[in-house]
């Protein structure tokens, strides 16, 4: 991990590893607290930040 940004978390990874890295936060961000609403999570990738959440 290399910051949070409000609700979000900025990683590095190798290119071919960031599904597996997206099937492992995912969970555990939309688990991280029990609400009366669903905390949904988004995963993207790309070079830059607006590329990501292109």
């Amino acid at each position: 991990m290399l910051l949070t940004v409000h609700d979000e978390l900025i990683f590095e990874c190798e290119a071919d590893r960031v599904q597996q890295l997206i099937d492992l936060v995912k969970p555990a961000m939309e688990g991280a607290a029990s609400l009366d609403v669903p905390l949904l999570v988004e995963g993207g990738s790309g070079a830059t930040w607006e590329a990501a959440k292109g």
